[in-house]
C-alpha cells in the first residue's frame, strides 16, 4: 500500500510541476518577496504555517522534497541570514528555500 503524501507535499510538487530542475522562480508573475501559497509543515517544533515566496526556486523545492523522503531527514525552524525564521533540513537552510515562518 502507497504511503499517503502529506498534504504539504502534493501542494509544492503542484506549485513546481514541470519546473522541476530549473532554477526559477515559482511564481515570476510577482514581484520576490510576495506570498504566494501558505503550506502547513510538520516539523521538530510541531506543526508550523509557512510561507511560500514568488522568489522561491523550482529546484530548492524538488530538492526539499527529494530530502523529506531519505531516511533520517529532519525539518526544522531555522534562523535565517538576516533574523526570519525559515525551513532548514537537518539544521541547514537553503537560501533559495523561501519558506518562511507565517507570524
Amino acid at each position: 500500500m502507497a504511503k499517503l503524501k502529506e498534504g504539504w507535499v502534493s501542494q509544492l510538487e503542484t506549485l513546481i510541476k514541470g519546473r522541476e530542475n530549473r532554477d526559477e522562480w515559482v511564481d515570476d508573475s510577482v514581484s520576490a518577496g510576495t506570498s504566494v501559497d501558505t503550506v502547513h509543515i510538520q516539523t521538530a517544533q510541531g506543526l508550523v504555517t509557512f510561507k511560500v515566496r514568488a522568489d522561491t526556486s523550482c529546484k530548492a523545492v524538488a530538492d526539499l522534497l527529494r530530502a523529506f523522503n531519505e531516511p533520517g531527514c529532519k525539518l526544522e525552524v531555522v534562523r535565517g541570514p538576516r533574523g526570519g525564521l525559515r525551513l532548514g533540513v537537518n539544521g541547514k537552510f537553503d537560501p533559495k528555500l523561501n519558506l518562511l515562518v507565517k507570524k
